[in-house]
């Protein structure tokens, strides 16, 4: 992890409270200068589910690439 220089995104459900404390621990450790943690409410489908068209976290993503 400590190498990684590129844009990163970290994105989880706030119940999926597993994950949500894995993504903020990701974000904290990332020497990324262009990073984005997101924590949203709810849980969150996994895998390609995750992005699947029209979904909010899809959307994000998108977001997020097409800005960097």
């Amino acid at each position: 992890m400590t190498r990684v220089q590129v844009a990163s995104l970290f994105v989880a459900g706030a119940d999926d409270t597993d994950f949500a404390s894995d993504a903020r621990r990701l974000y904290a450790a990332s020497p990324a200068k262009d990073k984005t943690l997101e924590v949203l409410p709810g849980a969150y489908e996994h895998g390609t589910q995750l992005v699947a068209a029209r979904s909010s976290v899809g959307r994000l993503i998108e977001n997020f690439l097409r800005t960097r």
